[in-house]
């Protein structure tokens, strides 16, 4: 992905909030932390703001930590590593998601932060900015997305997953709105000065990961130096 200068990025993952009326089942487990009934959809973009992924299955209430341990992409991952991400690429995603192998998250505690991992996490919010864009561009494309009234969750996570295939459809053909008709806004599944409190308690420090980013890290700032 040519986008920010991360070396190795084959997608950005984040979390999306989409307004649906109040189930007859559960209403309150579909209530998210803004107050609203939500369906929070995980997506995973490309550089060209197309759907690679997308897991629509869960109730608003749940964080994306917890939507990405769910979803079927993060068990496939499992499963056969090898096939997602071939020469040690990754996806990235912001602060709520673990550090892995093949997912690199930024680092935390901007107050405690050196030189190295600032410019890391310079590079990579300019790379992640894609996904913001890629969900902004398909609210504004179909603006039945920004509320859905349904009877049945099903059919609002059926109509969500058929956007998103139009969506890289119009993608393919160019059909794409002007920039400025995108309207930009939190459309992420949190607040970011809330990541810390979303972190998964059971998170398990995975130390080859840890290296990987720190090696990408050293690497993003050599690269400015010499600039």
């Amino acid at each position: 992905m040519a986008l920010g200068g991360f070396p190795g990025v084959i997608g950005v993952i984040d979390g999306c909030n989409i307004q649906i009326s109040a189930p007859h089942e559960n209403p309150d487990s579909y209530m998210n932390r803004k107050g609203y009934h939500s369906i929070n959809v995980q997506g995973i973009c490309d550089s060209s703001r197309r759907f690679i992924d997308v897991y629509a299955a869960c109730p608003g209430s749940v964080n994306d930590a917890r939507v990405w341990s769910l979803s079927t992409i993060n068990q496939e991952i499992q499963r056969d590593y090898d096939r997602y991400f071939p020469d040690q690429t990754h996806i990235i995603g912001d602060k709520i998601y673990p550090v892995r192998f093949y997912l690199m998250p930024p680092y935390k505690g901007i107050r405690n932060l050196g030189p190295m991992e600032q410019e890391f996490n310079r590079v990579h919010i300019l790379t992640r900015q894609i996904i913001e864009r890629a969900f902004a561009l398909l609210l504004q494309r179909f603006r039945r997305l920004k509320n859905l009234y349904v009877q049945d969750v099903a059919n609002a996570a059926l109509i969500i997953l058929a956007s998103c295939c139009l969506h890289n459809i119009c993608i393919s053909l160019n059909d794409v709105l002007a920039e400025e008709e995108i309207l930009l806004g939190n459309v992420g599944g949190h607040d970011d000065e809330d990541d810390e409190d979303l972190e998964e308690e059971d998170e398990i420090i995975q130390f080859p990961a840890v290296m990987k980013r720190n090696v990408i890290a050293q690497q993003l700032y050599e690269n400015r130096r010499r600039q």
